[in-house]
This record gives structure tokens, C-alpha cells and sequence, in this order.
């Protein structure tokens, strides 16, 4: 495949990147002796798990309000092994509701909002340690999005797409992904909230770190695509890598998973599994069963096409 190998750039880019930190590490632990390989071990545990849940606009159900995916400002971590201290309602949580896709776009960060009034509608915030998202910086995208990318969006308005209107070409930008006002502000947002539970994970912090915000899987290293434009699941798989030697990705979501399954296609330490609708011409039509990863990441890939009327007897 060519063609497809040839769209792999990134990741055979990040593939090198993650084996030269695992040589530094494996010489570390060879120079410190046994100890050192023990503490190496006992630091940067087997595997790590990140979950992309279900759709950014999904419905939520009562029951379903702690692991259904959708949207707030805010990430909360839990431990399932204690109660921890109830946190303070999120006084800023209405900031993603000022961002606005455009009248007629189905994605709608309105649903933020509703989502955190549901947690605290049930109390689940006392179950919970909840954290104003932080901002991600420029740099911090970059360590997977190309620097020209990023450049526009931090330039582009409304106002002045006009002007940009060749690089907006050239970075698919197009009715799925708009240019609206605050984009950069709310691409730095979700990403910085799924770069902060990555991290708390990494030193043990908490057990499980949600980020309703998050999940924007389609976007690729240099490409907006399907309502995504910054891929905040690669960044935190990043992040994770830095003290795990593995990563499995779950993504159930009724779309493919493309933008991740292409960071780490010709990687052997992330695992992507992807649950989605496929055929049809369904968006984004990738994610056939044929598609197992290359080089060094072959079967490090897994999807699981599947048709409409699937269910669970299926």
C-alpha cells in the first residue's frame, strides 16, 4: 500500500521519536544496574488505556451521564478505590457555550453545559475531583501538529479568512470545520484538558481522568476534519508514553477513528481499536478490516467495521 504508506509520515515521524526514548531509558536502566531497572519498572507501568467514547452530540441518559461522551471545559478524575473530597461546582463552565460552530452545524458545545448541570443534577461531582482545563500552549501542539498548521489556526478569523483562504484550502477547512470565532481558544481548551488528566494518570494521581471536551479524533497532523481540529486523544497518548512502554486506544464512537489510528500506524507501543460504522460511504470511509498497521506497527491495529441494525445479539 503505496499510497497509504505515503500518508504516514507523521507517524513513522513519532514511531522513531518513541523508540529513541525507549533506548534512552533502556541504556539508563542498564547503566543503573538491577535497582535501576527496578525503579525503571515500578515507575512506567505495562500498559496504559485511553477510551474515545461515544459521539460528541450523543444524548445522554441519567444512567449514563459518567461515561457517555460529551462536553465541559472542565476534566474530572475519579478513584474508584476511595471517595475523594467533593469539588466545587464549576463556576466557568459556560465558557465553551460562547463558542458557536454556526447555526446549521450539528456540532453544538452548548452541550457542555448540559452535560456538567447533569453531573451536579445527580451529585456525581461528589464523587469526582473536577479541574479547570488549562489551556494547552503552541508547543504542546506541536509535538504532533506541523507548525504551519497551527500557525493558521492561531491567525484565522471570521474576519479574515478571506485572506487565508489558500491555506484554508490546503488544511481542509471546509462546512464540517468552520472558521468561528474563538477557535484557537477552544482548540487550546479541550486539548489542555486531555494533556492534564494524561498527566495526573502518568504520576498517579487518579485512576480514570474524564474529559468531556475531548475525543476529537479525526483531525490529522496538518488537516481539520470532521468537526476536529486539534487531535487531543494523540497528544494525550503522547503524554502517556512518556512513563508507559504501551498504550491500547478504544474507540467507540459510531466514526472511524482515522486521525489516531494515522499518527500510530507504523507503531508497535500504541494499539488502536476502533468500534464504527463502515461502508455506505459512510465518513470518513476508512477503517476496513484489512487495515492492521505496517513496519513495525503490523496487528497493532484492530477494527471492527461494522453495518447498520448491529446489536448486541449480533
Amino acid at each position: 500500500q503505496p499510497q497509504r504508506l505515503a500518508t504516514h509520515g507523521s507517524a513513522q515521524m513519532l514511531d522513531a521519536n518513541l523508540c529513541n526514548r525507549d533506548e534512552t531509558a533502556a541504556a539508563a536502566a542498564a547503566a543503573g544496574g538491577a535497582a535501576g531497572a527496578a525503579a525503571a519498572a515500578a515507575a512506567r507501568p505495562a500498559v496504559a488505556i485511553l477510551l474515545c467514547s461515544a459521539a460528541l452530540m450523543s444524548t445522554l441518559s441519567p444512567s449514563a451521564a459518567t461515561c457517555q461522551k460529551s462536553v465541559t471545559p472542565f476534566f474530572v478524575t475519579c478513584s474508584w478505590s476511595q471517595h475523594l473530597h467533593p469539588a466545587p461546582p464549576a463556576a466557568a463552565v459556560g465558557e465553551f457555550s460562547t463558542f458557536y460552530f454556526g447555526q446549521n452545524h450539528p456540532m453544538k458545545p452548548h452541550r457542555l453545559t448540559m452535560t456538567h448541570q447533569l453531573v451536579l443534577g445527580y451529585d456525581l461531582q461528589q464523587h469526582m475531583d473536577v479541574f479547570r482545563a488549562v489551556k494547552a500552549q503552541p508547543m504542546q501542539l506541536g509535538q504532533f501538529h506541523s507548525a504551519d498548521y497551527i500557525d493558521l489556526l492561531s491567525l484565522v478569523t471570521p474576519d479574515n479568512q478571506a485572506e487565508h483562504a489558500a491555506a484554508m484550502a490546503r488544511h481542509n477547512f471546509n462546512e464540517d470545520c468552520p472558521v468561528f470565532d474563538g477557535l484557537f481558544e477552544y482548540c487550546r481548551l479541550y486539548a489542555g484538558a486531555s494533556i492534564q488528566g494524561a498527566v495526573r494518570l502518568n504520576h498517579g494521581l487518579c485512576d480514570t481522568a474524564i474529559n468531556w471536551s475531548g475525543g476529537l479524533h479525526h483531525a490529522k497532523k496538518g488537516e481539520a476534519s470532521g468537526f476536529c481540529y486539534v487531535n487531543d486523544l494523540v497528544l494525550a497518548i503522547l503524554e502517556l508514553l512518556k512513563y508507559h512502554a504501551r498504550v491500547l486506544y478504544l474507540d467507540i464512537d459510531i466514526h472511524h477513528g482515522d486521525g489516531v489510528e494515522e499518527a500510530f500506524y507504523l507503531s508497535d507501543r500504541v494499539m488502536t481499536v476502533s468500534f464504527h460504522k463502515y461502508g455506505d460511504y459512510f465518513f470518513p470511509g476508512t477503517g476496513d478490516l484489512k487495515d492492521i498497521g505496517e513496519q513495525r506497527g503490523r496487528y497493532y491495529t484492530l477494527n471492527v467495521p461494522l453495518k447498520d441494525g448491529t446489536d448486541d445479539r449480533t
